[in-house]
């Protein structure tokens, strides 16, 4: 029997106006299947190396501070910066252009094998920053101990999937209304593991922290 991938969802409303009202939602995969699943040959991850140029269509002007906004989070775990995946943004952006055709309805698309955060927002125009801090800040609801959410913290999980080392994002702005996907390589949230595992001290290794709640809180 095929076990289906849970979703979390996250909803924040914010009055910006008397008749105005600020809506963002996020969606994401929250449960893998416990063994990852081979990528077909066509979809094989792109050179960990590669670093953001400017000449790439699936390289927009805010795609540095989308990287450096999901490797601030990964630093404080003490988990490997990711790179940038110009064939996962290609794949983020024809489904971002999917749910902006379809009534910028927030689903996922089915049987992705890599990871997927998603947020839409309206009446509101949000910078990548907002959109992983508004992420990892669901770390205030994860207990690294457990490995336990007492509410949404999903997208959090695989922002700092430790063995995730590539992604790759996409967005789409109409009337009003605005879908932000982004795709993880490997894929993260697999059920029955901890996103990273900390590291023991020795005399050349520090210790690797889990993340103060606070130091990213805007």
């Amino acid at each position: 029997m095929v076990r289906k991938r849970k979703l979390s969802l996250l909803v924040s409303i914010s009055i910006v106006s008397a008749s105005v009202a600020a809506a963002t939602v996020a969606l994401a995969c929250s449960d893998h299947p416990p063994q990852p699943q081979a990528l077909p040959s066509t979809q094989q991850p792109m050179s960990t190396r590669q670093k953001l140029v400017s000449n790439s269509p699936h390289r927009p002007a805010w795609s540095q501070e989308m990287l450096n906004a999901h490797n601030r989070w990964r630093q404080q775990t003490g988990v490997p910066h990711l790179t940038w995946s110009d064939d996962l943004a290609k794949y983020a952006q024809s489904w971002a252009n999917h749910l902006a055709n379809d009534n910028f309805r927030l689903y996922h698309r089915p049987n992705n094998p890599y990871g997927e955060n998603l947020t839409w927002a309206a009446h509101q125009k949000l910078s990548p920053t907002q959109v992983v801090d508004m992420w990892g800040d669901e770390v205030k609801q994860y207990n690294y101990e457990t490995n336990q959410c007492s509410g949404v913290c999903g997208h959090y999980t695989q922002l700092v999937w430790q063995k995730t080392t590539q992604v790759g994002c996409a967005r789409v702005s109409a009337q009003s209304q605005e879908v932000w996907v982004c795709n993880y390589n490997p894929p993260g949230n697999y059920r029955g593991q901890k996103p990273y595992q900390t590291v023991l001290k020795s005399a050349d290794q520090p210790h690797a922290v889990q993340v103060n709640p606070t130091q990213f809180s805007q």
